[in-house]
């Protein structure tokens, strides 16, 4: 907190020049990540930055924003720029993906369905009636290219089914079947799903009845089906053990 002034008038000076705009705005991520709501003195500055910068041609910092969004999204106080935020990255996120040699440009492209995954999970009641954030969020999952941030959202999507998370799920759970087909796309996959989680998608599949997995099946790719086979294989072994 002592030090909070002194990194804002860093910030101030940074933001401006085409060298440290990047930088500045990575300090302002660290400084909402562990000052959390102690960090809202510098909002004024930084958050405006931050919003522009989700549109800047450069990816870099176009990640640093997204993620900034990411993790403001959770405080309470974010709840003002909520609305604008999630048109901004549902505009993002709603274009086609970037080229698949642009390495940089799709992993910035990663942190704004992650940054809109918060949002719809922190401030839903903020989010413009005219946006499906959810079905959006789920149709761009799941993450490839940034792999810690793809295991941090998989991870997320993953608790919020087991919490039988009303907005995830959807109206009458129509969301479920694209839900389980990410789920089986991401399973056994290293890079972009941990071991805690693996064994999370295993125990989700296990407590769907069979009937309703055959009901959805249309929504499955043939390997996310081989890969539900496999999990369901699993449960009758450990049945007959």
């Amino acid at each position: 907190m002592q030090c909070l002034p002194t990194c804002g008038e860093r910030i101030s000076v940074w933001i401006g020049t085409k060298e440290n705009r990047v930088l500045a705005l990575y300090l302002s991520c660290d400084l909402i990540e562990h000052l959390k709501q102690h960090s809202q003195s510098v909002w004024p500055l930084v958050m405006p930055q931050v919003f522009n910068a989700l549109d800047d041609k450069d990816p870099d910092a176009r990640n640093a924003a997204a993620y900034a969004i990411n993790l403001a999204a959770a405080l309470p106080a974010f709840e003002q720029a909520a609305p604008d935020a999630f048109r901004r990255l549902s505009a993002i996120v709603g274009k086609p993906k970037p080229k698949k040699r642009d390495e940089k440009a799709k992993t910035a492209y990663d942190n704004a369905v992650a940054a809109l995954l918060s949002l719809c999970k922190d401030q839903p009641k903020h989010c413009p009636p005219e946006i499906n954030a959810w079905a959006l969020t789920l149709s761009r999952l799941p993450l490839q290219t940034d792999e810690d941030e793809a295991k941090k959202v998989h991870a997320t999507l993953v608790d919020l089914v087991l919490a039988q998370h009303e907005g995830l799920l959807g109206p009458d759970r129509q969301n479920l079947g694209m839900i389980l087909s990410i789920l089986a796309e991401v399973y056994h996959v290293d890079g972009i799903c941990d071991k805690p989680t693996e064994e999370q998608i295993l125990n989700i599949f296990k407590m769907i009845p069979q009937e309703t997995l055959a009901g959805m099946a249309n929504q499955f790719s043939e390997k996310q089906q081989k890969k539900i086979e496999n999990m369901l294989s699993r449960r009758v072994n450990a049945a007959g053990a």
